[in-house]
Protein backbone atom coordinates (compact mmCIF):
# COMPACT_ATOMS: atom_id res chain seq x y z
CA UNK A 1 0.00 0.00 0.00
CA UNK A 2 0.94 3.72 -0.83
CA UNK A 3 -0.17 6.17 1.32
CA UNK A 4 0.00 10.05 0.71
CA UNK A 5 -0.21 12.61 3.30
CA UNK A 6 -1.21 15.85 2.66
CA UNK A 7 -1.67 19.15 4.81
CA UNK A 8 -5.27 18.34 5.31
CA UNK A 9 -6.48 14.58 3.52
CA UNK A 10 -4.97 11.03 4.13
CA UNK A 11 -5.05 8.96 0.55
CA UNK A 12 -4.02 5.18 0.62
CA UNK A 13 -2.84 4.01 -2.83
CA UNK A 14 -3.52 0.02 -3.28
CA UNK A 15 -1.62 -1.10 -6.23
CA UNK A 16 -1.08 -5.34 -5.34
CA UNK A 17 -2.71 -7.17 -2.34
CA UNK A 18 0.28 -10.13 -1.06
CA UNK A 19 -2.31 -11.55 1.86
CA UNK A 20 -5.89 -12.67 2.27
CA UNK A 21 -7.54 -13.29 5.49
CA UNK A 22 -3.57 -15.01 6.56
CA UNK A 23 -3.84 -16.62 2.93
CA UNK A 24 -0.70 -16.25 0.74
CA UNK A 25 -1.44 -14.81 -2.55
CA UNK A 26 2.29 -14.47 -4.12
CA UNK A 27 2.05 -17.88 -6.07
CA UNK A 28 -0.37 -16.19 -8.16
CA UNK A 29 0.87 -13.54 -11.05
CA UNK A 30 0.27 -9.81 -10.34
CA UNK A 31 -2.78 -10.22 -12.63
CA UNK A 32 -4.88 -12.22 -10.49
CA UNK A 33 -3.78 -11.07 -7.16
CA UNK A 34 -5.11 -7.14 -8.69
CA UNK A 35 -8.65 -9.17 -9.46
CA UNK A 36 -8.56 -10.33 -6.30
CA UNK A 37 -8.13 -6.44 -4.57
CA UNK A 38 -10.79 -5.37 -6.88
CA UNK A 39 -12.95 -7.71 -5.50
CA UNK A 40 -12.69 -6.92 -1.94
CA UNK A 41 -11.85 -3.30 -1.77
CA UNK A 42 -14.37 -0.98 -1.83
CA UNK A 43 -12.52 2.38 -3.21
CA UNK A 44 -13.65 6.09 -1.85
CA UNK A 45 -12.06 8.80 -4.05
CA UNK A 46 -9.40 10.60 -2.58
CA UNK A 47 -9.36 8.69 0.48
CA UNK A 48 -9.00 4.42 -0.39
CA UNK A 49 -8.12 4.05 -3.58
CA UNK A 50 -6.30 1.09 -5.90
CA UNK A 51 -3.72 2.76 -7.98
CA UNK A 52 -3.74 1.90 -12.14
CA UNK A 53 -0.67 0.08 -13.49
CA UNK A 54 1.12 0.51 -16.68
CA UNK A 55 3.27 -2.63 -18.42
CA UNK A 56 6.89 -1.59 -18.53
CA UNK A 57 9.68 -2.95 -21.40
CA UNK A 58 12.62 -0.70 -20.37
CA UNK A 59 14.15 1.17 -17.49
CA UNK A 60 12.98 4.31 -19.66
CA UNK A 61 9.16 3.05 -19.16
CA UNK A 62 9.63 2.73 -15.68
CA UNK A 63 11.06 6.23 -15.19
CA UNK A 64 8.25 7.79 -16.97
CA UNK A 65 5.33 5.61 -14.85
CA UNK A 66 7.69 6.66 -11.77
CA UNK A 67 6.95 10.43 -12.89
CA UNK A 68 3.10 10.21 -13.26
CA UNK A 69 3.04 8.79 -9.77
CA UNK A 70 5.12 11.19 -8.68
CA UNK A 71 2.86 14.53 -10.14
CA UNK A 72 -0.36 12.31 -9.13
CA UNK A 73 1.30 12.63 -5.45
CA UNK A 74 1.61 16.47 -5.81
CA UNK A 75 -1.75 16.74 -7.17
CA UNK A 76 -3.31 14.88 -4.71
CA UNK A 77 -1.57 17.06 -1.82
CA UNK A 78 -3.66 20.16 -3.31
Amino acid sequence: MYCIIGSDSFTDIIFDIVYINQTSLTRYPLRERRDALHHIINPVNRRFEIHDFAKANSVKDIETELRKIVKLTLDLRD
